[in-house]
């Protein structure tokens, strides 16, 4: 694209089969500027069969109105939580470092686990494409692709959890995916996963997004000591 308000994601594009681009509103431009910016880039799409997105702060409805005016449709809205880390390494807790033998397990997990993503939310992305967006997210870790840890958590010997960190050097480590797969669930896994994340991270830190929908996650994180710091739009739109 010409106008760097629309970048391509060209993973995403080849997940979605067709191209897909994330919208960025530059900050130094007027509302006036963002506006004009975009629908000439949105333009260049129209005939095209292609994907794009957006996440913006809640604070910024100016943003939503040039969205919603050009076609972009909210799927979810996304809250940001924070936590001090203060986790101390658990004696006969059931989490490890992931290895390379857990890819099936993880992928099978993170497959058979989400119902909240945005991708889940949009009724144009059917449950099946939803499902291994997630799959391959989780996956990209052991293709050296995303994330720099990951621990899984086992019950019998068996994978039944994961968490996918970022780990910047000097910053706030982010939860980046975490999953127990269903049958597990109120098994204390999540909460466990998250203390080993603060352990293995070595931030002071940590941050963790979520979706309003889901009632259950926003529990879980208030539960084990999150608090919200923040809160995001997230818009869609399919040209065809």
């Amino acid at each position: 694209m010409k106008s760097s308000i629309i970048e391509p994601d060209a993973w995403l594009g080849a997940q979605m089969r067709c191209p897909a681009y994330r919208v960025r509103f530059p900050e130094s431009e007027s509302i006036a500027s963002q506006t004009d910016l975009l629908r000439i880039a949105m333009s260049d799409l129209l005939g095209d069969s292609c994907f794009a997105f957006c996440k913006i702060p809640v604070s910024q409805p100016n943003q939503v109105r040039i969205l919603t005016d050009i076609g972009f449709c909210l799927v979810e809205t996304s809250i940001q939580f924070r936590k001090d880390c203060n986790a101390k390494p658990r004696t006969g807790t059931r989490c490890r470092f992931s290895v390379v033998a857990d890819v099936d397990r993880v992928g099978y997990i993170a497959e058979a686990s989400f119902s909240f993503s945005r991708f889940h939310m949009d009724p144009e992305i059917d449950r099946d494409l939803a499902n291994a967006l997630k799959r391959e997210w989780a996956l990209n870790y052991f293709r050296g692709m995303r994330g720099d840890k990951m621990a899984v958590a086992e019950v019998d010997g068996l994978v039944v959890a994961f968490v996918l960190l970022l780990c910047p050097d000097g910053r706030d480590a982010v939860i980046d995916l975490l999953a127990v797969h269903p049958d597990y669930h109120r098994h204390g896994l999540g909460r466990e996963l998250c203390e080993f994340a603060e352990v293995i991270c070595g931030a002071s830190q940590m941050v963790v997004g979520t979706q309003v929908a889901n009632n259950a996650s926003v529990r879980f994180y208030e539960d084990i000591g999150y608090r919200q710091v923040d809160a995001s739009y997230v818009f869609h739109v399919h040209c065809k």
